[in-house]
């Protein structure tokens, strides 16, 4: 059976524009405020620059009205753009709460923040997500996946590319974790090898891999 969890998924389309009008202006709400499930709550920080150009680079994340913990990323986004994810743990005291750092114009990080009993336990970067939950790898449990960047192409060619590693992680009663086994397997069936679990242009590949690659994204996705 399925591990039970719980998940609040919310996917728009990210766009920035600063270039706003004075009729604009005054469809912003003083108070930049998104709720999200189990008592969390995204508020704006930085009001001033929200009233005037409508977008935000920092956050608080509060829950129950108490903040946890405070954001602050060097793009500019719309609070109701980004993505946003909470995952509960089976003990109903830790939750992984997911946000979405725009880092144009690279691709989109998400910040995976881990709370237990209202107490911050934890923050690192992941990649933004290729689909919704599903079944990967054949057990008990649902995964997502994602991978940190777009290829780049070099050589006189272009028959070289960078390492691309697509990480996979598992949905269980522990919350939202990188899954070792599927992510190096699954990335020894694309490369070869396994280098590591981050993007590399040292570990240049051969274009001809993009080939496995692209039938994997395909497989995540259907």
């Amino acid at each position: 059976m399925i591990q039970k969890y719980f998940i609040v998924l919310i996917f728009l389309f990210f766009g920035c524009n600063t270039n706003k009008n004075q009729n604009d202006k005054a469809s912003f709400s003083n108070e930049p405020i998104r709720n999200l499930e189990f008592g969390f709550t995204l508020k704006g920080i930085d009001t001033d620059i929200y009233k005037k150009y409508g977008v935000l680079t920092k956050l608080r994340l509060l829950k129950n009205n108490k903040t946890i913990y405070e954001y602050d990323n060097i793009d500019e986004f719309y609070l109701d753009s980004i993505q946003a994810y909470v995952f509960r743990h089976d003990n109903g005291n830790c939750f992984d709460v997911l946000i979405e750092g725009p880092t144009s114009p690279n691709k989109n990080e998400l910040n995976q923040i881990r709370i237990c009993n209202d107490s911050l336990i934890s923050t690192f970067k992941i990649p933004t997500f290729e689909s919704l939950p599903k079944n990967l790898d054949e057990d008990e449990n649902l995964e997502v996946a994602g991978v940190w960047s777009w290829f780049e192409f070099f050589g006189e060619n272009a028959d070289s590319t960078s390492y691309n590693p697509i990480l996979y992680f598992e949905i269980s009663k522990n919350g939202l974790n990188l899954d070792t086994l599927l992510t190096v397997s699954k990335n020894v069936e694309i490369y070869g090898d396994f280098y590591g679990y981050k993007y590399s242009e040292k570990q240049s590949q051969l274009s001809s891999i993009l080939k496995k690659f692209d039938l994997e994204i395909e497989r995540i996705n259907k």
